[in-house]
């Protein structure tokens, strides 16, 4: 259950967020997701789950800030405590429908990489790949998709 609700809320939150942006065309509102987005994939990275839980909770009030605007459905509340193997599904889920988001700007200061092992992808800034499906044993693993 708590994986399910984690991938409920971000899935609500950042689809709010995109319905949001496409109808403003300001990315202020993605910036803002987007740095907790890194934050939970820097944790997942090294093998942690310390403060995701709270970085998913603020990616989640980000997207309520852009929701309250325009008037969208009310986002759900997250589970406190999850275990990292959820934590990454959850991110998976979460990366496939930023990764649709970020093809709305028109200057994305960001990369696309993709895991073959893992068969998913996720958003980083640019430079090192670091891979947050399989932590420090396999950090570089992946390649970029878009840049």
């Amino acid at each position: 259950m708590p994986r399910k609700l984690l991938v409920s809320t971000l899935a609500i939150g950042l689809a709010l967020a995109a319905s949001t942006f496409a109808s403003a065309q300001e990315p202020s509102g993605y910036n803002a997701m987007a740095g907790h987005y890194e934050a939970i994939r820097q944790a997942l990275l090294h093998d942690s789950l310390d403060g995701i839980t709270t970085q998913a909770e603020e990616l989640r009030q980000s997207a309520e800030e852009l929701r309250l605007k325009f008037d969208a459905a009310t986002a759900a509340g997250l589970a406190p405590k999850i275990e990292i193997d959820d934590a990454r599904a959850s991110f998976g889920e979460l990366s496939r429908a930023t990764v649709r988001y970020r093809q709305m700007l028109a200057k994305p200061e960001s990369m696309v990489v993709y895991c073959a092992m893992a068969e998913q992808v996720w958003i980083q800034p640019e430079g090192d790949i670091g891979n947050p499906y399989y932590g420090q044993s396999m950090a570089g693993c992946g390649e970029i998709v878009s840049e």
